[in-house]
């Protein structure tokens, strides 16, 4: 990800012996260059480290006319990273060609187009 001149990179549900090692970054320009590097461990989670899901950012209720979109998001912690279902009237809401479910591990979002009664 790149922020004006900060740059950095997520590794969301990073994995012992996967994700972890030594992680370095070099800049080169005309004049020269720069590097810097730094040892990432992962370690697993404790009992002490466990939280359960809690909801930090909840969505609200929408009317949303036919042939709309209904946008969803929520962000959600929890540790280990919970899992996400969607529902709609008690059903399991699946991905589909109008369905779109998106989660990074905390941000979550539900896109519906091209809405009816019978979605």
């Amino acid at each position: 990800k790149t922020d004006g001149n900060v740059h950095s990179i997520t590794i969301i549900k990073p994995k012992k012996g996967k994700d972890d090692g030594v992680y370095s970054l070099k800049a080169t320009n005309s004049e020269g260059s720069a590097e810097t590097s730094a040892v990432i461990t992962i370690e697993e989670p404790t009992e002490e480290d466990a939280e359960p899901p809690l909801f930090i950012n909840r969505f609200q209720e929408l009317t949303v006319k036919e042939q709309g979109i209904i946008r969803l998001n929520a962000k959600v912690t929890g540790n280990p990273v919970p899992s996400i279902t969607w529902y709609r009237n008690n059903q399991i809401l699946t991905a589909s060609e109008t369905v779109t479910q998106k989660f990074d591990g905390e941000n979550i979002e539900l896109v519906i187009t091209n809405v009816d009664s019978e979605v």
